[in-house]
């Protein structure tokens, strides 16, 4: 369905921005391999959970059996929540490391724009939230609910008005029981050991 390549971070090419996207029990994705050396990427092509969003080829007809990126969720988890879908639609993903892109990290939230960084914390602890209603096992749920309702409680926080994080996590959940079962056909719980 979509392959990525070996990003390595524009300030430093010599080190691994992401090698794809994995699901974290605790929530949200995280980039595989950031900051390690770029030799240590791997020299074969391989199966990831999901491609970056800043770089990825994604075949069309798996992009529409998954749908586009989700615009409710705007700039921060789209890539990972589309993995999902991508998983569900019955596609894989791989990393193509013949191939390096340069990526320049943090563009969505300048850490010296006290309000852009505002607004990417709310997308970010938001948007987590959001993917752990729609995609996580009840197990990791219930067993992270302490930190699943902290994140809630800092979008909610953050977020003016509150209810669009409450209306995009009623969407979410509504989804949730289909889109478990549709996980559990294709065995994709396997991806948060």
């Amino acid at each position: 369905g979509a392959v990525q390549p070996v990003l390595v971070r524009h300030d430093d090419p010599s080190r691994i921005d992401t090698l794809g996207l994995e699901p974290l029990r605790t929530f949200g994705a995280r980039d595989v391999g950031m900051g390690e050396p770029a030799g240590a990427a791997p020299s074969a092509p391989r199966e990831i959970f999901g491609a970056s969003g800043a770089a990825a080829l994604i075949r069309a007809v798996a992009l529409r059996a998954a749908g586009l990126f989700d615009e409710d969720l705007f700039v921060m988890a789209e890539d990972a929540d589309f993995a999902f879908r991508l998983r569900i639609a019955g596609f894989a993903v791989h990393l193509v490391p013949e191939v390096r892109v340069l990526h320049k990290r943090g563009i969505s939230g300048r850490p010296t724009d006290p309000q852009a960084a505002r607004l990417r914390k709310l997308w970010l602890q938001r948007n987590a939230v959001a993917l752990a209603l729609r995609y996580w096992p009840a197990r990791w749920l219930l067993v992270f609910s302490p930190l699943l309702a902290w994140r809630a409680a800092q979008a909610l926080l953050l977020a003016v008005p509150a209810h669009r994080c409450v209306a995009l996590w009623k969407l979410s959940f509504a989804r949730r029981g289909a889109t478990r079962r549709a996980m559990a056909d294709r065995g994709l719980d396997r991806w948060f050991a």
